[in-house]
């Protein structure tokens, strides 16, 4: 595990790409690492800021669904998750990784299921 402020980053946290710009042909992003050398690959302190952040969020989406299932009980858990998936929130800042892990974690912190559907 990583080192973080307040915690460590699980091992099944996606270890992301800094990405790739679209164009006629794609570019991808790199950094050159203290020792010199080109990588693709998130610093040890990106990666935390990015289990920070995608941690932080899913804490806000468990209170959301908390209390979006209190407001309606007939409403199913699976209707809830459905949504909170297809949310501009977690699609725009988040990669597909993230927001799958985000939504795993989130689930599993409800005790729900993930819909068959919701990938």
């Amino acid at each position: 595990m990583h080192e973080v402020p307040g915690g460590d980053v699980p091992p099944d946290f996606p270890r992301g790409e800094l990405g790739a710009v679209a164009g006629a042909q794609p570019k991808l992003l790199l950094r050159r690492t203290e020792a010199g050398v080109l990588s693709s690959e998130l610093s040890e302190n990106e990666l935390a800021a990015r289990f920070a952040f995608c941690d932080d969020l899913c804490g806000q989406l468990v209170a959301y669904c908390e209390r979006k299932a209190g407001e309606n009980p007939l409403r199913e858990q699976s209707d809830v998750v459905r949504r909170v998936a297809r949310s501009k929130q977690l699609n725009d800042f988040c990669s597909r990784a993230e927001a799958q892990w985000i939504l795993k974690r989130m689930v599993a912190q409800l005790g729900w299921l993930l819909p068959s559907d919701v990938r």
